[in-house]
């Protein structure tokens, strides 16, 4: 059963000081739309049973309750006809925080759905608000992210796995999330995968923002047409946090891509930061892709391990490419070409040194000489003491140069 309070009239309302009881029916709140204000109940007292305040709260009469107060966003389904009602409305939460923002606590896909982009007059995640799941959603479908949002999507430790239809353009639906121009989002916490048995989805992420990934987990086993690609970076800032990992059964998936997209209309460019803290793992190679150098770069810093680097061959004039972090797989460390064409420093390669270098004080720097093919010794062994000549010499100055710069 539904109890139902009904204001005619928000502005100038006094309604403070109340005790309201939803302790033995479900009850809702509603505003008339045409009151065009707000109403305030945020001094008032709810007492909670097993049921849930059904708040009918719309853009043009909000209600607003104490903060922390969950409530149901009733008014997401108050329209669709009562035998179809979705059987998941209950998970259409949301509460206002001390600040006068409000978080949201889906529990559902369409309600997940719901809150990022919301109908014409419903409420739905604001500038700087956040969106915390409540459950594993095993039933999603691809959500495109309208341009111009501001918003965090935190997964709180749940799995969210990813069906058809995705999300794109009317002629490729084919994303788990399009991320559009000109927003700034968090994903967090969390692991999405691609269903088993899905037919379009290609790719998890498409992205065009600017995007932080934080802690995150990405699983592109069951993409169509393979592995490669789960996240394509074409436009914006781009930042990996944490334990932030994309999963790939080889060292040789293309797990991501740096592409600059010049035909796309997207004059900003795309950079990409793995920074100091990132301790994740991204399993494929790191694909570089941009004709126009300026507007394509690579930032790799803290103790992330990678399968390697590579330059496409259409990316002419290379990307800016700066390692100075990260572990690489013996089998696809950087590629030549990637440090020909703007790498500021070669990633120290996990390959061991000469075993008279082992352990010693300048390991590190006789591994990296080794892998790089810049300093070689005799019979397997460094002989770290030996004396160089003036030829020895000029050849390792040789080989570094080329190895930085051809």
């Amino acid at each position: 059963m539904l109890a139902r309070f009904f204001f005619q009239r928000a502005a100038g309302a006094n309604v403070s000081g109340n005790e309201f009881k939803f302790d033995t029916f479900a009850h809702y709140i509603q505003v008339r739309g045409s009151a065009a204000a707000p109403l305030d109940l945020s001094n008032d007292r709810f007492t909670m049973g097993q049921n849930k305040v059904a708040s009918i709260d719309t853009a043009a009469a909000p209600i607003i309750l104490p903060v922390g107060q969950r409530a149901v966003a009733y008014w997401v389904w108050d329209e669709t006809p009562a035998d179809v009602k979705p059987v998941d409305y209950l998970t259409y939460e949301y509460a206002y925080n001390q600040d006068g923002t409000k978080s949201f606590y889906p529990g559902s896909f369409g309600a997940l759905q719901a809150f990022i982009d919301p109908a014409a007059g419903n409420i739905g995640v604001g500038k700087g608000e956040a969106v915390y799941l409540q459950a594993d959603i095993l039933d999603a479908q691809g959500i495109a992210v309208p341009s111009g949002r501001d918003f965090t999507l935190d997964f709180g430790g749940h799995r969210y796995v990813v069906n058809d239809p995705g999300a794109g353009s009317p002629d490729a639906q084919t994303n788990a999330f399009q991320l559009l121009k000109d927003s700034n989002l968090t994903f967090k916490n969390g692991a999405i995968a691609v269903a088993e048995g899905a037919k379009n989805i290609k790719r998890i992420f498409q992205n065009y923002a600017n995007v932080t990934f934080e802690n995150l987990t990405v699983d592109p086993t069951n993409q169509v047409g393979g592995e490669d690609y789960a996240l394509s970076f074409n436009n914006g800032i781009v930042v990996m946090k944490g334990a932030t990992n994309i999963f790939a059964s080889s060292s040789t998936v293309k797990a991501l891509d740096v592409c600059y997209w010049k035909s796309g209309g997207y004059g900003d460019g795309v950079s990409v930061t793995f920074d100091e803290g990132f301790t994740g793992n991204v399993a494929g190679v790191v694909v570089c892709d941009s004709a126009d150098a300026a507007k394509a770069s690579l930032s790799i810093a803290g103790s992330g391990s990678f399968g390697g680097i590579e330059l496409s061959p259409g990316s002419k004039n290379g990307v800016m490419i700066s390692i100075t972090g990260g572990t690489f797989s013996a089998e696809a460390t950087v590629s030549d070409k990637a440090a020909a064409d703007g790498a500021a420093t070669l990633p120290i390669d996990p390959v061991k040194p000469a075993a008279d270098a082992e352990g010693l004080w300048f390991e590190d720097a006789a591994a990296w000489g080794e892998a790089a093919g810049v300093v070689d010794g005799y019979g397997g062994l460094l002989d770290p003491n030996d004396v160089a000549t003036r030829a020895e010499a000029s050849a390792v100055v040789m080989r570094f140069i080329n190895a930085m710069y051809e």
